[in-house]
């Protein structure tokens, strides 16, 4: 019988809290982010503006998920409501960069250094020096000195624990690493960056600070949603106790058995404690969602009793099962066994899957399907462990999505890709050992006919490479003789790539599809490493391949298995990537004892924090195992090894094995289910979140969308890039001047603006001279001449969202016009303003009319507003030229049907050629085997 959905009381409760903190306590499977989402909609229904709300998810997929659900709740309960693109949902670090930009418009020209951006920023010989990390080097307590990235690897954890402990740097007893980090924050500051860290220290401290900013944030923010409150870590803590300041409502969600990220220094006292904490100052109410509405008895009473086992934890929460759930315990449901080796455990894992595909399965709502490779799921502890687990399934011919995998230095196509690139630059290979051409060798057509049999690619020309390789290689030579000035053409080392690529043939043949993948994997990390740089020069390539030798190996993986469309595919992913889902067979192998790691090693005192946090407890291990329980829905099987592939001495099952209640476990037995050929249940298909440009793309050359967006290459980046958006910043800081004191800048305070915000990150000293000059030019002109409309604005950069099949489609309008002087906010006039492209033929200039009837579904489906007229204002050749364009109903409905139709070729991997006379100027053009060869 099907099961009619309703909350339950306690949910109910939850979702209808408005005044006041609230703490849910989750369990597994309560369906906490359908509360949340009817929380929000509550909200938005009984009039906070959805500006107000701000909540924070664990990272940007759990944001999109939440935010197509909240938008499918207000268009089924008040479409009236439209007004959703300004509420903030998304992850903590990208709010607080967020802020800083609108508290202090100097901020909108950083950029954000990640997690590879930030060692090679780090890595480049000016920096290291500056910070003097070579004294850090003589650290090991082996006494042998530590290797270059090692230590920057050190730098960098203890960096990140000094922000997010908070700590006073000044109180470091080891002086070479303060004098490291005060220098490091230095450069920060001075180049324009921010790392994930420094985004919420730094506004912490703005808001600490600044009593004027901290009442312009609490303004901002009313009602705070904060899911996986169990992870927060202290200055994350630091952040909420600001908000609650001047929050009608702050909202935590989480599990305190689920708190499993001890490492980046989240620790289970935050939800622990909320409520004594918060109570001295606040009405706190509490909330349990004590109903597991995912799995059976069996799972429920296996977790629940095994997470007993911990004695910190909270005591008002106890998971149960849906009564109302059909679903069934049936012996073999949960089966631990200990193999002799691996590949024993691994034949187990696809025997099950065999045996359960196509068998019936009763879903939480109690309706029949029968299980698909979807339904599956390995979870493992390490990419090592998933490595293993995916050759194994590609040997057997099993499909897996997996978002681990082997490192992409480890094929051989990015080893040839990366040798040929030490080739044209004359420097050492990639790897000695594994080196497939040898440098500076005359013999490349014999090399190159060797590395296709050992590749396979389609098709193979190793004539027309000799002669392409080196041509590219002379003409890296001749840019080395400009010493000590050899800087790389204008692309930079991105361009040679393609060139490089082209050589083996890439213009000729595609590639198959994890070549292609995998090489474009080897772009990225080419950009990563040159975006730090202003321009790279020649001699300084050895360096990039000393960084993908040192980091990228760990770090730049396979990714052609984790495309999210790939939906009907068995899932590998480790147990920390697995919170929040659920699956009705998971698998739990390599669960051994195995010796504990030894504490990372770091340059902080440890009297300055909590260490044993960040090194985690055997209470931490057992929620890590509690997790990957919770994860089923039934099927549950735990498995290890005695022996271990590329590991010494024997394996006994791991100490929670023993820990396990035994009641609902069954020895390894051949599972004979029922199959009454019920249809596949419809997976989910994963929120695809694109923009207009993004879409625009697609529409001239969905190939080039392919290269770009689902392989990955990159492109290029010129020395101007950057200069529109400088100028639209500056342009936000002006308007909204405007509309905060009534006030038109003076020139001498548009030269200050520019002081403060101007920055080409990628030209030398020069060109950024004679471009900010140009800029000011066009800035100051277009207040000289417009001044006089700024009493019509209404908003500037108005951000927006809407869903569309299965895609949010998101993106920002320059500036809403008032249509009237009676203020009448509900007509409109949208204005995009337009710096031109100095190309003769502007390939990626974006559709002007089609941009802004987008922009004017936009306001109608995001913003609740009625564009009466759209114009693009051109601000520099043609400044105070307004082209207007016409957004009546039927252009609007012939666009939004454009719009849909791509979204939807998209999701179903159409990604025809277009090939026309634009080809020669396409990014991707060395790289394109479709493009029109008469262009060439």
């Amino acid at each position: 019988m099907k099961q009619k959905f309703e909350f339950t009381e306690e949910q109910k409760k939850a979702i209808a809290h408005n005044k006041g903190h609230l703490r849910i306590i989750a369990c597994a499977g309560s369906g906490k982010t359908e509360v949340v989402s009817q929380r929000i909609t509550n909200l938005i229904q009984n009039g906070v503006s959805p500006k107000n709300i701000v909540a924070f998810t664990f990272t940007e997929k759990a944001a999109d998920e939440l935010k197509s659900r909240i938008r499918k709740i207000l268009d089924e309960k008040c479409p009236e409501r439209a007004d959703f693109g300004e509420m903030y949902v998304g992850t903590i670090h990208s709010f607080c960069f967020y802020m800083l930009q609108e508290l202090e418009p100097r901020y909108r020209s950083y950029e954000v250094l990640d997690e590879a951006k930030r060692v090679a920023y780090i890595s480049k010989n000016r920096n290291f020096s500056r910070m003097n990390l070579w004294s850090l080097r003589n650290t090991s307590k082996s006494g042998k000195p530590l290797a270059y990235y090692t230590v920057i690897d050190r730098f960098i954890y203890s960096s990140d624990i000094i922000m997010m402990e908070d700590i006073d740097p000044t109180k470091l007893s080891n002086d070479n690493f303060r004098h490291a980090y005060i220098e490091y924050r230095k450069m920060l500051e001075e180049d324009k960056y921010m790392d994930f860290s420094s985004m919420i220290h730094e506004l912490i401290h703005m808001l600490r600070e600044d009593k004027e900013k901290l009442k312009k944030f609490n303004l901002r923010v009313k009602h705070l949603i904060l899911d996986e409150y169990q992870d927060v870590n202290k200055i994350q803590e630091d952040l909420v106790e600001l908000i609650s300041l001047g929050a009608d409502s702050v909202c935590v969600v989480g599990d305190d058995d689920q708190c499993i990220y001890q490492w980046r220094g989240s620790h289970v006292d935050n939800i622990i404690g909320f409520k004594e904490k918060y109570s001295k100052k606040y009405e706190v109410t509490d909330v349990s969602l004590n109903t597991n509405f995912r799995s059976t008895e069996a799972i429920i009473h296996t977790a629940e009793k095994f997470i007993q086992r911990n004695k910190y934890r909270l005591a008002i929460k106890k998971m149960q099962p849906n009564p109302e759930l059909e679903r069934k315990y049936e012996k073999g449901d949960i089966i631990h066994q200990h193999f002799n080796n691996e590949r024993e455990e691994f034949e187990f894992i696809y025997k099950k899957i065999n045996e359960l595909l196509g068998t019936d399965f009763i879903d939480k709502k109690n309706k029949f399907f029968s299980l698909s490779p979807g339904d599956f799921a390995v979870l493992v502890r390490t990419n090592e462990d998933a490595t293993k687990i995916i050759n194994y399934f590609q040997e057997k011919g099993v499909e897996c999505i997996a978002y681990n995998g082997n490192s992409i230095f480890q094929s051989l196509e990015v080893l040839f890709a990366m040798d040929c690139m030490a080739y044209v630059f004359g420097c050492e290979g990639y790897k000695r050992e594994s080196r497939l051409i040898v440098p500076n060798t005359d013999n490349l057509k014999a090399n190159y006919e060797i590395i296709f049999d050992k590749i396979r690619f389609p098709k193979s020309d190793p004539e027309r490479f000799s002669v392409l390789i080196k041509k590219v290689k002379k003409e890296i030579e001749k840019i080395k003789k400009k010493s000590p000035k050899d800087y790389l053409g204008d692309l930079g080392l991105q361009a040679v790539y393609h060139k490089i690529l082209n050589s083996m043939g890439a213009d000729k043949f595609d590639f198959s599809e994890s070549y292609n993948y995998n090489l474009a994997v080897l772009s990225q990390t080419i950009s990563d490493y040159e975006s730090v740089w202003i321009r790279l020069r020649a001699k300084e390539i050895q360096d990039f391949f000393h960084f993908a030798r040192a980091y990228g190996e760990s770090h730049y993986v396979e990714i052609q298995h984790s495309d999210p469309s790939l939906i009907n595919t068995v899932k590998v992913l480790t147990i920390h990537k697995a919170k929040g889902l659920e699956f009705p067979v998971v698998f739990v192998p390599g669960c051994v004892d195995k010796r504990k790691p030894n504490p990372y090693p770091n340059f902080v005192d440890t009297n300055l924090y909590n260490e044993e946090r960040y090194n985690g407890t055997l209470e931490d291990e057992r929620r890590i195992f509690y997790t990957a329980i919770t994860r089923s829905e039934k099927y549950l099987f735990i498995t290890g090894a005695v022996k271990r592939e590329n590991r010494k001495g024997d394996y006994d099952p791991h100490e929670f094995i023993s820990e396990i209640d035994k009641k609902f476990i069954s020895e390894n037995i051949a599972l004979k289910r029922s199959s009454s050929g019920h249809p596949a249940r419809i997976l989910k298909t994963a929120i695809y979140p694109t923009s207009f440009s993004e879409l625009t793309t697609y529409d001239r050359c969905p190939h080039d969308f392919k290269l770009r967006n689902v392989f990955g290459y990159n492109a290029g980046v010129p020395a101007a890039f950057g200069f529109g958006t400088n100028i639209h910043n500056i342009l936000n800081v002006i308007h909204n001047g405007y509309i905060e004191k009534q006030k038109v800048p003076a020139e001498i305070e548009i030269d200050r603006m520019f002081n403060n915000m101007f920055k080409l990150r990628y030209a030398t000293e020069k060109i950024k001279k004679n471009m900010e000059k140009a800029a000011k030019k066009i800035v100051k002109t277009y207040v000289s001449i417009h001044n006089n409309e700024f009493r019509y604005i209404l908003e500037t950069e108005k951000k927006f969202e809407f869903v569309m099949n299965e895609a949010i489609v998101s993106g920002q309008i320059d500036l809403l016009k008032k249509m009237d002087e009676s203020g009448n906010v509900t007509e409109v006039e949208i204005i995009d303003f337009k710096t031109e492209s100095d190309k003769k033929d502007k390939i990626y200039d974006l559709d002007h009319v089609k941009q802004l009837r987008f922009y004017a579904i936009a306001c109608l489906k995001s913003l609740g507003l009625n564009p009466k007229k759209a114009c693009v204002h051109h601000l520099d050749k043609s400044l105070g030229k307004k082209e207007y364009v016409d957004i009546s109903p039927k252009y609007l409905e012939e666009t939004k049907e454009q719009i849909s139709g791509d979204v939807k070729n998209i999701l179903t991997k159409k990604f025809p050629a277009k090939p026309s006379g634009i080809c020669k100027n396409c990014d991707y053009c060395h790289i394109c085997s479709k493009k029109k060869r008469s262009f060439m």
